[in-house]
């Protein structure tokens, strides 16, 4: 064997391990990036399992929120149990908006958010009477995603409107 043909298997081998590598780094990337999917999916849930299991301990939230999730108004509670109840609704929707976010950065896919279990506060009578305030409290993107996915509507301003 000569120098030139040593140095054409090295070559080769060389070129094998690059490529062995670059599969290795890849199939590491793709799980990293299921890993941190995951974990984006996973804090907004663990953040309202928090919120429960705080406000969980708390009568006037407890009566408040089951009152509010059977189709209760703000005016069927007291304004205690409103209170507490749109402080709740407000951390829910911050996860939620936490989503949104994750979603608009790409790092989860559309789905997660539909797949969002606490979604389905939107549809209460509470947090739609009490949406033009807590609107306040959010992002104007993800009002603009709530309001058009929900077709929430804001009361006109008194003043506006025909005549």
């Amino acid at each position: 064997m000569n120098w030139e043909m040593i140095s054409a298997i090295g070559e080769i081998v060389g070129a094998v391990a690059v490529v062995a590598s670059l599969v290795y780094l890849a199939r590491q990337v793709r799980f990293s990036n299921r890993l941190a999917q995951a974990e984006a999916f996973r804090t907004p849930i663990s953040d309202i399992n928090n919120l429960n299991a705080t406000f969980g301990l708390d009568p006037t939230f407890r009566d408040a929120i089951f009152r509010v999730i059977e189709g209760a108004t703000p005016d069927d509670l007291t304004p205690d149990q409103a209170q507490v109840a749109e402080i709740f609704l407000i951390a829910v929707l911050n996860s939620y908006e936490q989503l949104f976010r994750e979603v608009r950065a790409g790092v989860l896919n559309e789905e997660a958010l539909s797949d969002f279990a606490g979604s389905f506060l939107l549809e209460l009578p509470f947090l739609r009477a009490r949406w033009p305030s807590m609107r306040l409290r959010l992002g104007t993107s993800f009002v603009r995603f709530v309001e058009s996915q929900f077709e929430m509507t804001l009361p006109p301003v008194q003043g506006e409107g025909g005549g």
